[in-house]
């Protein structure tokens, strides 16, 4: 009876262990399911957790040290550009100014009017304002060049302007407007200077103001003006007595004191001076005067009419041959003399 009981006892403590693990493993698996769908419910309201810490928490903190971390950051920008400001008040100040270039006018006035006593910062000074008001103030200066120079000088080059055409001004007979090669107006006078100067007629210039850019009348094709000095220009026609607008059909210029160039109508404006260039460069002598004709370059025809009569011993023409005569007139329409004398067609 005894072993029986032992043995009774003994298996009941196993199925009571048993059944003790059963529900603990049962406890288990509840509480993983609950856990389970508490992780659900908080990831649908966009919310982590693990274990049992909530990192919205966490999110906020990070948040806010991002904030304060930048916020220190910006400040040491701050504090860095406010230091480098104040060592460029302090280091990099105007001690020495040069002016380069000046033949014209007293330095000490340019000083003056350039206004840099020293001491000022080097990057505040308004170096396009300076050259501006000394061009408007020193109307022989054509441009002026400034350049920085570290840590405490700046530059200024100046090109100085020359006469180069003499415009008539509008109300004023005899009087004239002197301009530079880039149309500033140097000077008005009513006495014509001896040099190389231009005369320009059939423009006239309207209340012309020393130190600014030439204003033309109402009557004046700018255009034109504008066109016909650029393009000799580019050519290498630049030394010129006379250029001749009075009428915009027969346009001419006197170049070098000895040549009459007729270029008629502004068509083919560059091709025409082209042409002129070319014929004067390689066929007519450096010394001889006359009038060359481009007037028809675009039918690819030209001619010099020499104005120098010809010597004793080249008088008579060889025998067999007639002699030359000046051609008759040309004009943009293609009427061409036959007769033209040294004609020359085009290349």
């Amino acid at each position: 009876m005894a072993k029986l009981d032992r043995i009774e006892k003994r298996a009941n403590r196993k199925a009571a262990e048993k059944l003790e693990r059963q529900q603990k493993l049962n406890l288990r698996q509840r509480e993983r399911g609950l856990e389970e769908d508490r992780r659900k419910i908080l990831s649908e309201n966009r919310r982590t957790v693990r274990d049992t810490y909530d990192n919205a928490t966490a999110l906020y903190k990070r948040r806010k040290n991002f904030r304060r971390h930048l916020m220190y950051a910006m400040l040491g920008l701050f504090l860095c550009c406010l230091g480098v400001l104040t060592l460029s008040f302090l280091l990099f100040q105007v001690k020495q100014v040069n002016i380069i270039g000046n033949t014209v006018y007293d330095e000490q006035e340019l000083r003056e009017t350039i206004g840099l006593q020293g001491g000022e910062n080097m990057l505040l000074v308004d170096m396009d304002g300076i050259a501006d008001r000394l061009c408007v103030a020193y109307p022989y200066i054509e441009s002026v060049e400034v350049r920085r120079k570290w840590p405490d000088t700046i530059s200024f080059t100046v090109t100085e302007a020359e006469n180069a055409y003499a415009v008539p001004i509008e109300g004023k007979e005899g009087n004239y407007a002197l301009l530079s090669a880039g149309e500033k107006v140097l000077s008005c006078t009513d006495t014509l200077p001896s040099g190389e100067l231009c005369t320009v007629s059939g423009v006239l210039i309207v209340d012309p103001e020393p130190g600014y850019t030439a204003r033309y009348s109402e009557s004046t094709d700018t255009s034109l003006l504008h066109n016909l000095i650029l393009s000799l220009k580019n050519n290498g026609l630049e030394e010129l007595d006379t250029i001749d607008l009075s009428d915009p059909v027969d346009i001419s210029v006197t170049y070098e004191g000895r040549l009459l160039i007729r270029i008629g109508t502004a068509a083919s404006l560059d091709y025409k001076l082209q042409f002129a260039k070319k014929l004067i460069d390689e066929e007519i002598d450096p010394k001889q005067g006359g009038t060359v004709d481009v007037r028809n370059a675009s039918l690819r025809k030209a001619s010099f009419q020499p104005s120098a009569a010809p010597s004793a011993e080249n008088a008579d023409p060889p025998s067999g041959e007639e002699p030359e005569v000046s051609t008759g007139p040309m004009t943009d329409e293609g009427d061409y003399s036959l007769d033209a004398e040294r004609p020359y067609r085009g290349f």
